[in-house]
């Protein structure tokens, strides 16, 4: 447990170098948002997921009206085994969930475009990407959220569920 918290300190102040300390700021409210964006809100805030050996981590922030930031990591026995940068962005009348992982597609951003959505689900879709091609988000109750990535990898299908609580 002493270590969880270690990293969970350590996840923290990443996560405030991410999204900065700038005080001055404006910041946004959700009922200001766009009212496609404010229909996707739900997902802001802080998440995780524990089993006995690893740790998920997810926290979203609103950034402006058109766009939210997140950050996700799995610790994994003491050890961070998976990073990525989020980013939910509204452009040119479309959605889009963007991550980006360090060691995946050579550190470059990949773009899924939402193709459902409704009060409880969120689907984004990228046919063309390797894996996963397809970011499914449901929020089943207001402390909870489901989601999960799944597509085609080396010619089979392959799922991985994530089910997070509020912090």
């Amino acid at each position: 447990m002493k270590s969880l918290n270690f990293y969970l300190l350590f996840l923290s102040v990443l996560m405030f170098s991410w999204f900065g300390c700038n005080t001055q700021s404006k910041k946004v409210s959700p009922d200001s948002l766009p009212i496609r964006m404010k229909q996707i809100s739900w997902i802001i805030g802080e998440w995780h997921q524990a089993d006995s050996n690893s740790f998920y981590y997810e926290i979203w922030d609103i950034t402006d009206e058109h766009t939210f930031k997140g950050q996700g990591y799995m610790v994994l026995k003491n050890d961070t085994v998976f990073s990525e940068k989020l980013e939910i962005r509204e452009s040119g009348g479309e959605i889009y969930y963007i991550p980006t992982l360090i060691d995946q597609n050579s550190g470059q951003p990949v773009m899924f475009r939402l193709t459902s959505l409704n009060d409880s689900l969120m689907i984004f879709e990228n046919p063309a990407h390797d894996f996963p091609q397809r970011i499914v988000y449901t929020h089943p109750t207001n402390d909870s959220l489901h989601a999960w990535i799944e597509g085609i990898d080396k010619g089979k299908a392959r799922k991985e569920d994530f089910r997070l609580i509020k912090k």
